[in-house]
């Protein structure tokens, strides 16, 4: 099962974050990584009960790294 992006919405203003995408990462054994870019097809692929809020200690998965550094060359 596929996700959709997880979103804050948040209206804290003292990071002045609006509609950012959380980090999340997969309970499942054997996860290595987190996610934090909506396009990300590792991310996405997560089924919903295995999701988890925040990097866990994760390293950054190597996908995300590289869609967010094209993001921001946009």
């Amino acid at each position: 099962m596929k996700i959709n992006p997880i979103l804050s919405n948040s209206t804290n203003t003292q990071a002045n974050l609006s509609n950012k995408i959380i980090s999340v990462y997969s309970k499942s054994a054997g996860t290595e990584v987190y996610h934090n870019n909506s396009q990300c097809t590792e991310r996405n692929n997560i089924e919903s009960e295995n999701i988890v809020r925040g990097t866990g200690g994760l390293r950054l998965c190597s996908h995300c790294k590289a869609l967010n550094v094209l993001n921001k060359e946009k």
